[in-house]
């Protein structure tokens, strides 16, 4: 007698249903995956512009004054310019 071959074709057929199943949810999920390192790429620039206005904005509060360097070197950042404040020219 010879074997049903019903149970085969249908493990078959659910196999390949399982299948398609799977990699569309896997196309879903790296669409998912790329929008949103699109949108981390977003943030990180928006980020990058908001904390370079924080800097510049807060170098404008402090009359564009910064100290740098130790004080033994005796520099001075004034704005745009380096003052020497050991007063050796």
């Amino acid at each position: 007698m010879a074997e049903d071959p019903l149970p085969l074709r249908r493990a078959k057929i659910t196999t390949e249903a399982a299948k398609k199943k799977a990699d569309k949810a896997k196309e879903v999920a790296e669409a998912a995956e790329a929008a949103a390192e699109e949108k981390l790429r977003e943030a990180e620039a928006y980020l990058e512009v908001i904390l370079s206005l924080s800097l510049l904005s807060s170098l404008i509060q402090s009359d564009h004054e910064i100290s740098t360097g130790s004080q033994e070197q005796g520099w001075k950042c004034t704005g745009s310019s380096l003052v020497d404040r050991s007063g050796i020219a």
